[in-house]
C-alpha cells in the first residue's frame, strides 16, 4: 500500500497496489496524464484528487485515474481547465475508471474550471465522467454568484486581455451569449 499523507503524489504509470490518501493531493499525470492504481484507491476527508483538463484526448490532454478495484472518495475532487482550454457545451471527459465506487461525502471544486454551474456531475459516480454544460449557468455570470451584476464586470475587467483559464471561459460564454442573441433577432 502506498500512502499519500501530505504534499502532492502523482505522475503517470502504474502503482502496484493500493493507494491511500490522507491529507495529500493525488494528481494524475505530469501536467496531464494517466495514473493507474492496481488495487483500491481510498481518499480521506482532508485529501484532494486534482484533475486537469486541457483538451478532449484522455491521458494526453486531460487527466485520468484508473482504479482496478474500489474507489472510495471523501474530501475534494478539484477540476482545473489548463492551457487556455474552453470546452464546448456537451463535451464529456472520462476522468475516473473503477471497479466499484463509494461516495464518502466528497465535494467537487470547479473554481478553476468555470464554476460548478458549468458542469454536469450526474454520471461521475456511475462511470467516472464529467460533462461541460455551460448553458446550465447564467450567461455572463463570470463571478459565479447566480446573477449578472457589477461583480461580473469586476471579474471581466481584471481578466480582460489575459490568457488564463477564467478568461478562456469568459470568451466561450461571450460567444455563446452572442450566438443566442443573434439567433433570436429578426432581420427584415
Amino acid at each position: 500500500t502506498f500512502h499519500c499523507d501530505g504534499g502532492t503524489c502523482g505522475g503517470i504509470g502504474k502503482i502496484g497496489g493500493d493507494l491511500n490518501s490522507n491529507g495529500g493531493t493525488v494528481a494524475p499525470g505530469n501536467a496531464t496524464g494517466r495514473l493507474t492504481v492496481d488495487g483500491n484507491f481510498t481518499q480521506g476527508a482532508s485529501s484532494t484528487l486534482a484533475l486537469e483538463i486541457g483538451g478532449l484526448n484522455e491521458g494526453n490532454e486531460h487527466d485520468k485515474l484508473v482504479v482496478t478495484s474500489a474507489a472510495d472518495l471523501a474530501g475534494v475532487v478539484a477540476v482545473e481547465l489548463t492551457d487556455g482550454f474552453a470546452p464546448s457545451s456537451g463535451a464529456t471527459f472520462d476522468v475516473l475508471d473503477y471497479g466499484t465506487f463509494v461516495d464518502y461525502g466528497f465535494q467537487f471544486d470547479f473554481s478553476q474550471a468555470g464554476g460548478a454551474a458549468s458542469w454536469n456531475t450526474s454520471q461521475f459516480s456511475t462511470n467516472g465522467t464529467l460533462s461541460f454544460a455551460s448553458g446550465a449557468g447564467v450567461l455572463g455570470d463570470f463571478s459565479q454568484n447566480g446573477g449578472v451584476d457589477a461583480a461580473d464586470y469586476v471579474v471581466w475587467r481584471d481578466n480582460f486581455g489575459t490568457n488564463n483559464t477564467l478568461a478562456a471561459f469568459m470568451r466561450n460564454q461571450f460567444y455563446n451569449t452572442l450566438t443566442v442573441f443573434m439567433s433570436n433577432q429578426f432581420v427584415p
